[in-house]
């Protein structure tokens, strides 16, 4: 039997930090993303939601990525916050667009992506499932 599970990456909402005031300070983006998912294998145990700042190009700037628990199965918590922070000289300037995804983590540290067609029975969402991995944008 394939497991069966609702996954929805709502389109990032992007809230914009400043230190303001503060001698050096660093510019942060932060992400506020959606999450919703449902119907897990027991064997997942966290969800990791990776957030990208691209040059036009699509080559990386910055990347972070933030944990969150899966318990009997779901997440249906707050958005997950991601921080990327833009420090060194010349990020903040090249940063261009965005992209923010979500990977699936095993209790045994195993990673994977939720995917239709996926070879490990883990990750295989069942034909029919809402199913959004990806999000991205421009700044």
């Amino acid at each position: 039997m394939k497991p069966r599970f609702l996954f929805m990456l709502a389109p990032a909402l992007m809230a914009f930090q400043a230190l303001t005031g503060v001698a050096r300070a660093a510019p942060i983006v932060t992400f506020q993303v959606p999450l919703k998912l449902d119907n897990l294998p027991p064997e997942i145990a966290k969800a990791r939601v990776t957030c990208w700042v691209l040059k036009k190009d699509d080559f990386v700037v910055a990347v972070k990525f933030v944990d969150v628990p899966v318990t009997g199965g779901q997440y249906s918590g707050p958005p997950v916050s991601v921080p990327v922070d833009l420090t060194l000289p010349g990020y903040a300037a090249d940063a261009a667009g965005w992209k923010c995804a979500v990977e699936l983590v095993v209790s045994n540290g195993g990673v994977g992506v939720p995917d239709y067609n996926a070879s490990t029975a883990l990750f295989k969402a069942k034909a029919g499932t809402p199913l959004v991995i990806e999000t991205k944008g421009s700044f």
